[in-house]
């Protein structure tokens, strides 16, 4: 079974929080927040900023770390040449892609799995909401 998580960042701080993604509609408008257990006993329940949502893709990187939508990934091919990838959920096709950030190709995506992610030792770089200006495909 695959597992079902999300992250957001809090209102409150800026943190990222990681759970469940809940979305109620309170009488001051609709609240979202993600859900977690801190531990066995209790929930705890922290406001997000809904833009920044994002699900567990379900894949790790080189390092073993969770890849979510949104996450900037990046390897070195054979030459040496970098390959930047932004993380998305494509809808219509329904499945994680992958677009190419940099070089020549820049913008062509496609779907993508773990046998990728590990084949090109893929690791994350930062996100499109900490980190917007890895979207341009420079240098870090």
């Amino acid at each position: 079974m695959r597992e079902i998580l999300f992250r957001g960042k809090e209102y409150a701080n800026g943190t990222w929080v990681y759970g469940l993604y809940t979305s109620h509609v309170t009488s001051d408008g609709r609240r979202h927040s993600i859900e977690y257990s801190p531990n066995t006993m209790s929930n705890v329940s922290k406001m997000v900023d809904p833009e920044t949502v994002c699900q567990y893709t379900g894949m790790m990187d080189a390092r073993r770390e969770k890849i979510f939508e949104g996450d900037i990934i990046e390897s070195h091919d054979d030459a040496g040449e970098l390959a930047r990838h932004k993380v998305e959920f494509d809808e219509k096709l329904g499945c994680y892609i992958a677009i190419l950030l940099n070089g020549p190709q820049r913008g062509y995506f496609f779907p993508f799995g773990q046998s990728w992610v590990d084949k090109c030792k893929k690791v994350i770089v930062g996100n499109i909401y900490d980190n917007p200006e890895l979207q341009k495909g420079g240098k870090k």
